[in-house]
């Protein structure tokens, strides 16, 4: 979440605990990034069942890394919980997510994957699987742009 925040072009840095946002960890725990998270694996294929079970099964794991975080770094856990996003922090975090669900991105990987595995004995090498990954860019540039 801090990731995909201090990445987000423009986004300012964290800021002190005086602002309305979400704590990251009130973030990562959030009923918003539990139905992101639950939206992006079951479009990439990781999730079988009910939408609300597989909801559920994510957001208890959200809430264990949570946990596992404090138990493991309970200065990094209490540094994520002392300062607050902006709610342009927020926006860049939700809208990173919501990329990685994206039909087009999801499809776009898989076909790599495919590529870089049927190229990896392959006699043709590392030109093989060059000439694989252009002809699969070319066919999704207008999905890259």
């Amino acid at each position: 979440v801090v990731a995909a925040c201090r990445a987000g072009r423009g986004a300012a840095p964290l800021v002190a605990s005086t602002l309305r946002g979400p704590t990251p960890i009130e973030l990562l725990e959030s009923d918003d990034f539990a139905d992101v998270a639950t939206v992006n694996i079951i479009a990439m294929g990781g999730a079988s069942g009910d939408h609300m079970d597989v909801r559920a099964q994510v957001a208890a794991r959200l809430r264990a890394l949570s946990r596992e975080v404090h138990r493991r770094q309970p200065d990094e856990h209490r540094r994520l919980q002392s300062v607050r996003l902006s709610m342009l922090q927020k926006r860049v975090a939700f809208g990173a997510m919501r990329r990685l669900g994206d039909a087009r991105l999801v499809r776009l990987t898989r076909e790599i994957a495919e590529v870089a595995q049927a190229h990896i004995d392959n006699a043709d090498g590392r030109a093989g699987l060059d000439r694989g990954l252009a002809h699969v860019w070319a066919e999704r540039a207008t999905d890259i742009q």
